[in-house]
């Protein structure tokens, strides 16, 4: 089974608390121009997104610099952050609450590369020190996933940014996938 753990993009939807809303509108129809073309406007951080360090530093590994191996191979949905990581795992994801920093220095320790929350940004409030310590240790955020209808457990992940050079962030469209556990 595939499931499609992203936010779907919509015209207004809103973006973190004083961030721009999503536009977007059709500008050509087929009724009138004989094919359909929609117009979008958006943040680097706009739904399932992933974050960056350049996000947090200005000299931070970019989008287009990071290695997309870390958006593809093994991952463990966890009910929460706190929940025991499985032996191996580099992609981390959690269905409730949010990080905190000594937890996301534990999950550093254990060689955690992408972690992965619901929510619209991996720390509580500013001035959002869980962001600073990943993203400062080339660690990739993942936020506002759709992890609702997973059961907890091992999954193979797809969720590749879009291609945006020099970006801070970009959305990414992830799935989970539950029959190719046996890769890495």
């Amino acid at each position: 089974m595939i499931y499609d753990v992203s936010q779907i993009l919509r015209d207004g939807m809103p973006g973190y608390p004083g961030d721009p809303p999503v536009k977007i509108r059709e500008i050509f129809t087929v009724a009138k121009e004989g094919f359909s073309l929609r117009q979008m406007e958006l943040t680097t951080h706009t739904g399932t997104h992933a974050d960056f360090p350049r996000h947090f530093y200005s000299g931070g590994v970019s989008q287009s610099e990071t290695d997309l191996s870390i958006f593809f191979g093994k991952v463990q949905v966890a009910e929460s952050f706190e929940d025991t990581l499985h032996p191996g795992i580099l992609r981390f994801f959690a269905k409730n609450g949010h990080l905190s920093l000594a937890r996301a220095q534990e999950l550093h320790a254990e060689g955690v590369r992408l972690i992965g929350t619901v929510f619209d940004s991996i720390d509580l409030d500013y001035p959002y020190p869980v962001h600073e310590f990943l993203l400062g240790n080339d660690i990739i955020i993942l936020e506002n996933l759709v992890l609702s209808g997973m059961a907890p457990g091992e999954y193979h992940l797809a969720a590749f940014p879009l291609n945006i050079e020099g970006a801070d962030g970009a959305p990414v469209r992830a799935v989970l996938m539950d029959d190719l556990c046996g890769g890495g």
